[in-house]
């Protein structure tokens, strides 16, 4: 209906534009189909304005028919007023029983668990779900002032003053170009060509040979992520809005430190994924027999490694830790030239963006040598960190119930794949 009535639109002013490329106004039979189009093209305006009403009832009511709001059934404006009005202070609150499961709450509730039940993740009946749309550490918060000031009465309206968050490590592989997908279901798999098609050279009548190409099969699925905060009694009934954000960015940010973790240097083992730096065939630039001071060669080293398996492409830069980029801001680039390895903008090296974060081992050995640290080059878009399900909040108001606490356990359910292990490269013994 949007395009019929941009070809009305268009009609309209084709009319238009030949009366005044005659230097003259509309005649009777121009003004008859100029006002004809002008009445279809308002019709077409009101059926699409039902449409759209329709459209958003339909996101609205996607908790009890089972539409996933992340899969294109509800519109930027929609989203954006769900997440002006869901208040995650108000999700903990409904969560510990201190107010009814109604409202926006229950309908966003009932959609993550219909994204839960997609996937085959089971919901606890006593919890309260917050679903993609509206998107673990352990950590107390408390109403009682205090005098190392990281506690939430600083945060009571009736002395309202700033809240002191907890320093985190910075969160980079999102602005790198990791692919971040969210309101996943199921299982995903990834087929990965392993082998090209090769043709050869051969005379008018040779005889074509067969080029064998294998497949492999890359695997993403729902691991669970958890953990918990204590949150007081008094905060949930007193607090002051403003401490809304903060909660709910200790929350989503404690899960996406998790998560950025995992993508650099997740083990692989038990549940955890596998992280780049654990990856096995990505690329190599080895620095010395028990580490050594990272310099320009290596750099560009660690991009020509990409470049050698044909993967300088796609989202490329580098990514460490503040101590090797304090130490190559101090390293100079050549004996003559006065330049640095790292310039002055902290945000490019060697011609391409590069990431700074403390999520970046520091304490890797090689050798004799200790408190090494790795720098890691690659195309970040073949980073992919999927999470299904949202996030579950399941309050527990005993076991700090003398401390007058409630205790709120936290959980998702979240993968990581390096698709391609070519499209990365690590220095693994810089010496910083």
């Amino acid at each position: 209906m949007r395009d019929e009535r941009a070809a009305k639109y268009e009609s309209m002013q084709a009319v238009r534009a030949k009366a005044e490329g005659e230097k003259r106004g509309l005649n009777t039979e121009e003004r008859g189909q100029w006002n004809t189009l002008k009445g279809e093209l308002e019709d077409l305006d009101e059926q699409i304005k039902i449409e759209e009403e329709n459209e958003k009832l339909q996101a609205r009511m996607a908790g009890s028919t089972g539409t996933r709001l992340d899969d294109g059934g509800i519109g930027n404006n929609e989203r954006r007023s769900i997440q002006e009005n869901y208040s995650w202070l108000g999700a903990v609150r409904r969560a510990a029983g201190y107010e009814p499961m109604d409202g926006i709450y229950k309908e966003m509730h009932d959609e993550a668990v219909t994204e839960a039940r997609s996937s085959a993740i089971s919901a606890s009946p006593k919890g309260i779900m917050i679903p993609s749309v509206v998107l673990n550490e352990k950590r107390d918060v408390t109403a009682t002032g205090g005098a190392a000031g990281n506690q939430g009465g600083v945060a009571i309206a009736t002395n309202l003053m700033n809240f002191i968050e907890a320093l985190r490590s910075q969160l980079v592989l999102a602005g790198l170009g990791a692919d971040f997908m969210t309101g996943l279901v199921g299982n995903l798999d990834f087929p990965e060509e392993d082998g090209l098609f090769a043709p050869t050279w051969l005379t008018e009548n040779g005889d074509s040979q067969k080029s064998t190409s294998t497949f492999k099969k890359k695997s993403m699925s729902p691991k669970r992520l958890a953990g918990h905060m204590d949150v007081s009694e008094q905060m949930l009934i007193q607090t002051s809005p403003s401490i809304e954000t903060r909660l709910r960015n200790q929350m989503v940010r404690g899960v996406q430190q998790a998560l950025d973790l995992a993508g650099i240097n997740g083990s692989g083992s038990g549940e955890e994924p596998t992280g780049i730096l654990q990856t096995a065939g990505i690329g190599s630039v080895i620095g010395g027999v028990d580490g050594v001071a990272a310099t320009h060669e290596h750099i560009v080293k660690l991009a020509g490694a990409v470049d050698a398996n044909d993967a300088l492409l796609g989202s490329l830069g580098y990514l460490t830790n503040t101590k090797v980029r304090t130490a190559l801001k101090l390293a100079k680039k050549d004996a003559g030239s006065g330049l640095f390895v790292w310039g002055d903008n902290n945000g490019e090296l060697a011609g391409y963006k590069a990431g700074v974060t403390n999520l970046v081992p520091s304490n890797l050995t090689k050798g004799t040598g200790a408190n090494l640290s790795p720098i890691i080059f690659g195309n970040f878009n073949d980073l992919l960190i999927g999470q299904w399900a949202g996030i579950e909040i399941l309050p527990d108001p005993y076991t700090q119930a003398g401390k007058g606490m409630v205790r709120m356990h936290v959980k998702t359910f979240a993968d990581v794949l390096v698709s391609r292990a070519k499209s990365f490269a690590a220095m693994k013994d810089a010496v910083a």
